[in-house]
């Protein structure tokens, strides 16, 4: 029974829910920074901050926008190397 789990059942079940979650965790970073006034705040109070000393307005916000994408874009490029890894011995149907 343990072999039949871990051999067989423990990776398909990996590998049907590892999307719903990638998708949880996506949105949830996603709310929680667009969402939050405090973020909000935060930000803004960082960015006039950076704005007193080099007059550049645009900056900063770009700067922080691009730390969010990048983020982002780290946690989904993990999520899909994991899906990769474990449907490598899948094959794929073409479709036509």
């Amino acid at each position: 029974p343990h072999i039949i789990f871990w051999k067989i059942r423990w990776p398909i079940a990996a590998r049907h829910s590892l999307r719903a979650y990638q998708n949880e965790i996506l949105i949830m970073v996603k709310s929680t920074a667009a969402v939050g006034a405090i973020t909000l705040v935060e930000l803004n109070a960082a960015a006039n901050e950076v704005f007193e000393f080099t007059y550049d307005t645009f900056t900063p916000l770009l700067t922080a926008a691009a730390i969010y994408w990048t983020i982002i874009n780290i946690i989904r490029y993990g999520f899909d190397a994991v899906d990769r890894f474990l449907n490598a011995g899948q094959t794929r149907a073409l479709i036509k």
